[in-house]
């Protein structure tokens, strides 16, 4: 059995489900309804079969483009890493040659004094 979805409309999950025995061929087999509207009478939405309560084309495309975006994240996030690490050893070599000019300037300026 197809897992239920939320009501679209309260974003509860009191729902009932049922059978239609006289109901047309595509919600033959299970209704769904929304009880937690106390406006209705039959709850949020009259009862529709699982496949189309599950339907939610908005929601999945958001869904998707959420994904789509946290992959992009993840994606720019190592290259951001990586470009640290390659940063932190360029700069571990600048430092290592400002080192060396320094070690060589004080050699000469001790060649100087001599």
């Amino acid at each position: 059995m197809e897992k239920l979805k939320d009501c679209p409309f309260c974003g509860k999950h009191n729902l009932w489900t049922y059978r239609g025995a006289f109901a047309p061929e595509e919600y033959r087999y299970r209704y769904v309804k929304c009880a937690e509207d106390p406006k209705e009478d039959d709850g949020c939405v009259s009862g529709i079969s699982v496949s189309t309560w599950n339907k939610r084309p908005i929601e999945d495309t958001l869904t998707a483009t959420i994904a789509q975006k946290d992959a992009e994240i993840a994606r720019l996030q190592a290259r951001v890493q990586e470009l640290e690490c390659q940063l932190k050893s360029k700069q571990i070599i600048i430092k290592s040659k400002e080192q060396t000019i320094r070690e060589f300037a004080e050699k000469m300026l001790d060649l100087r004094k001599k």
